[in-house]
């Protein structure tokens, strides 16, 4: 998929809402897909268990974010804390809990993350994959042909080698479960079959996953516009 040039220049003046995020994260993982394989990808359709789908049921992909519960806590501390609507309350309060759990908000709407480890990593990996493999069956009795999983990871330690994400997960999953697995950091994207072997290790560069990321936020925003219209 060519990305419209139009994408690499916009900045946001205010950060995301924080009840559209779940959206971004489907509409984000769809770009992905289509930006590896456009004519594979382009039919399919943000909709609901599984979050992505072709109409013709051929495919359907869960989507997961790669974050532990106190990872979570600190995301959506610091989306109450730079979303406009919130609170001034609530949003100092979010800012105290962010300075407790170790993040450095250099200004508004930049954070840095507390340290984690790669084992902290694997950890978080192997605690949401098994939690999805518990959807697979309902999906498959919904009547898709297969059944793929995206996982998405926006805070991956920098030395985590993340080519040992296909051996994380043969080692823990080693039965078949999902037909395709898709992960996607912020510069590597990578593709597994159903026994964990890779089939795609690509880089993406940070201009173009940044240009992915604006898109999938142009794309729901606009979505919510419309249909309050």
């Amino acid at each position: 998929m060519e990305i419209d040039k139009k994408y690499y220049n916009i900045n946001f003046e205010t950060g995301m809402k924080k009840e559209l995020w779940k959206k971004y994260d489907e509409q984000f993982s769809k770009l992905v897909l289509e930006y590896i394989d456009e004519n594979k990808y382009s039919k399919l359709q943000c909709l609901d268990k599984p979050d992505l789908q072709m109409p013709d049921k051929s495919l359907g992909i869960e989507v997961a974010s790669i974050v532990s519960e106190a990872e979570g806590a600190i995301a959506g501390n610091f989306l109450n804390y730079i979303d406009e609507s919130v609170n001034p309350n609530k949003k100092i309060k979010s800012k105290q809990y962010l300075v407790n759990a170790g993040c450095n908000i250099a200004f508004q709407g930049v954070m840095t993350w507390p340290s984690k480890s790669n084992k902290d990593e694997e950890n978080n990996l192997i605690n949401v994959y098994s939690k999805k493999i518990s959807k697979l069956k309902s999906y498959k009795e919904q009547g898709f042909d297969k059944i793929g999983i995206f996982l998405v990871n926006y805070n991956p330690t920098i030395r985590y080698n993340i080519n040992d994400f296909a051996n994380v997960l043969k080692t823990k999953f080693p039965e078949k479960d999902y037909d395709s697995i898709f992960y996607c950091s912020a510069n590597k994207i990578l593709v597994l079959d159903a026994d964990k072997n890779i089939l795609l290790s690509t880089v993406i560069n940070k201009s173009d996953y940044q240009a992915l990321s604006i898109m999938a936020r142009c794309n729901i925003e606009n979505n919510e516009t419309t249909n309050k219209l």
